[in-house]
């Protein structure tokens, strides 16, 4: 008898713990699809671009790789002449060798910024349909990746072919975006500190391009014409110097290559 009893509190005890430890799995594994910082389900990142329909080399194909997109994208054919923010830079970018270095990493100064940001990184080489897209959690560090692509022999890319922007908005190119200045972080020579630079790109060549930058009262802190010619998807840079803090309208003014005027205004802020 007594041991009958002994052997129905045991099996009891054994069913009770078997729960506790499935309850716990599941615990686990909810869990682990959490943010910790804003208690959300994590989702995959959706890749901006595509690189369906493109006799691309599959190990450079564009697709999600971790926590980014990244690698030759397919490029659809447009004669759009609105320009475009490719890049919003801290200083220039060096000419450094992505095959000399195993990582880089991109810094974003978004200071007052209370929501994540989408960084996008374009090559500016002619014909090399290269980009890095990923998003930042508020206070997120720098972001690093591997540079497997950007070194491959195929590619052989440098650190001042590439363009970045940081922008909330999803970085829709539209008025209410604004653009944050990034910092590449790889090893470099000494160079002079010129200031901020902005990097626009059109589909179609421009011409008498006229850069502006204001400040919101409204006074001008930058004014310059770019000589020469800019054929569709070349970059077209403009160094700003050292504007102080405060948020800006950039406005690229220019003639395109079919007779028209071509003017975009944008958002940006420095720090």
């Amino acid at each position: 008898m007594f041991f009958a009893i002994h052997k129905r509190r045991l099996g009891s005890y054994l069913a009770a713990q078997l729960l506790n430890a499935l309850a716990s799995s599941v615990c686990l594994s909810w869990g682990s699809g959490i943010d910790a910082q804003n208690r959300q389900p994590k989702t995959q990142m959706q890749c901006p671009r595509t690189s369906d329909g493109a006799p691309i080399d599959p190990k450079l194909r564009y697709q999600l790789r971790g926590s980014r997109c990244e690698g030759l994208y397919a490029v659809a054919v447009s004669s759009g002449a609105a320009p475009r923010i490719i890049g919003f830079h801290r200083r220039s970018f060096p000419p450094t060798a992505f095959s000399s270095i195993k990582r880089a990493a991109l810094s974003v100064d978004a200071r007052g910024l209370s929501q994540n940001i989408s960084l996008r990184a374009v090559s500016t080489r002619p014909k090399i349909y290269y980009a890095m897209d990923t998003e930042l959690r508020e206070g997120e560090k720098p972001y690093t990746w591997e540079t497997t692509v950007l070194s491959a022999p195929s590619l052989s890319m440098r650190a001042n072919e590439l363009s970045v922007i940081a922008c909330d908005n999803g970085c829709s190119n539209g008025p209410a975006t604004r653009y944050f200045p990034v910092t590449i972080q790889v090893p470099a020579s000494k160079s002079v500190d010129l200031g901020y630079v902005i990097v626009f790109q059109a589909d179609i060549t421009l011409e008498a391009v006229h850069v502006t930058l204001k400040n919101e009262s409204g006074s001008t802190a930058y004014d310059r014409k770019l000589p020469g010619r800019f054929p569709g998807s070349w970059p077209i840079a403009a160094t700003l110097g050292f504007p102080k803090s405060g948020t800006y309208r950039v406005k690229l003014d220019a003639q395109s290559s079919i007779g028209t005027r071509v003017v975009q205004s944008f958002s940006i802020a420095i720090p």
